[in-house]
């Protein structure tokens, strides 16, 4: 509200038109950085949306009125969205990797210590706010010194700019968060590439693995969660793979009562 106030001579009414551009634009970002995500990596996504977020800090310095500003707000509400959203993925995925390294999920630590960062942004703060006194002489809002607009031009924009800078700088050096390499598909043999189902499997002449492949296509196809349909299934996995022993289709039902009760499930 000092930045709308000093720097921009907004009233309440324009004051909060100002901060709806910021929240109705990192809302529907949300589902904007998702895609992003998902076509460039979470890190690659995570570096674009500090960038975005220090573009806008940075700009605060030159709008003089609402309408200049909202753009500005619109930029920044996107970039911070992105931030939000993306930071917990990349969260998600160091503590998948812990897990795998050590074989214990630890959640609560790796809340806890993001959230103790996240609260250093309150000393932060307060340390940024009380420069305003020796480099530009404001003391409150009675007092706002000789030069408020710059001072408040100065704090929305300076330190967030330099903050975002170092954030880019350590987030550049984050070790995860590439995109995930798709499936390599392997080749089908000439004359195959149309067969409806069609599946190559390695190791296995072409006849041989498209019977096997049809054979579990049909299975899964039969299935319906009955004992007839358990038993297709378990058929079509020995068809894949002959000779290999497999337990029965259910724990505690033997192969014999379920062939029995065929024709009777619905």
């Amino acid at each position: 509200p000092f930045y709308a106030k000093y720097a921009l001579g907004l009233g309440e009414e324009a004051t909060a038109l100002l901060f709806a551009s910021v929240l109705l634009a990192a809302l529907p970002s949300v589902s904007l950085w998702a895609r992003l995500a998902g076509a460039l990596g979470p890190k690659r996504a995570w570096l674009w949306a500090i960038g975005l977020l220090a573009l806008g800090a940075l700009l605060l310095l030159w709008p003089r009125g609402l309408l200049e500003a909202l753009p500005v707000g619109v930029l920044i509400g996107t970039g911070f969205g992105g931030v939000l959203v993306l930071g917990d993925v990349l969260l998600a995925e160091v503590i998948d990797r812990d897990a795998a390294a050590t074989g214990r999920r630890r959640e609560g630590v790796y809340y806890s210590v993001y959230g103790f960062v996240n609260r250093l942004s309150g000393p932060l703060q307060a340390l940024a706010f009380a420069l305003l006194t020796p480099l530009f002489g404001y003391v409150s809002g009675e007092n706002p010194g000789p030069n408020p607009e710059a001072a408040f031009r100065f704090l929305m924009a300076v330190p967030p700019f330099a903050a975002s800078l170092l954030a880019l700088a350590l987030a550049a050096r984050f070790p995860y968060g590439a995109p995930e390499a798709p499936p390599r598909a392997l080749p089908l043999p000439p004359g195959e590439a149309g067969r409806e189902g069609a599946l190559a499997v390695p190791g296995q002449g072409p006849d041989e693995g498209f019977a096997r492949a049809g054979a579990f296509r049909r299975a899964l196809a039969r299935y319906r969660r009955t004992p007839e349909g358990i038993l297709a299934i378990r058929e079509g996995l020995e068809a894949l793979e002959p000779g290999q022993p497999r337990a029965g289709p259910r724990r505690g039902l033997p192969v014999a009562s379920v062939r029995a009760s065929r024709g009777a499930a619905p």
